[in-house]
């Protein structure tokens, strides 16, 4: 990974994983690679990134509150449960 994606990875405030998954795909894109390489390279990250986000959901899904596949709240009790972590006073509302 160069240092021009790492910088944009961590210093854009709006990056989300939308916008890392398309930065991976242009990067493998307009990579110097040939054309059955770049696709062998895309098929294996669709690949990955299915597996990565069904791995997210596995883990995580039990902290939020969906409506129609949209994301209500972050149950913050269920996150500190599962984490064994402290909650301070005040912090057992859900995020929304």
């Amino acid at each position: 990974m160069s240092h021009e994606f790492y910088q944009i990875m961590v210093g854009a405030p709006t990056m989300s994983v939308h916008s890392w998954k398309q930065l991976a795909i242009w990067s493998l894109e307009y990579s110097c690679l040939k054309e059955h390489q770049q696709e062998e390279a895309l098929g294996y990250f669709k690949d990955a990134w299915k597996d990565f986000c069904k791995k997210v959901v596995d883990d995580y899904g039990d902290m939020f509150e969906f409506d129609d596949n949209t994301v209500k709240s972050f149950n913050v009790v269920k996150a500190a449960e599962k984490y064994k972590l402290e909650l301070d006073k005040g912090d057992d509302k859900p995020w929304t």
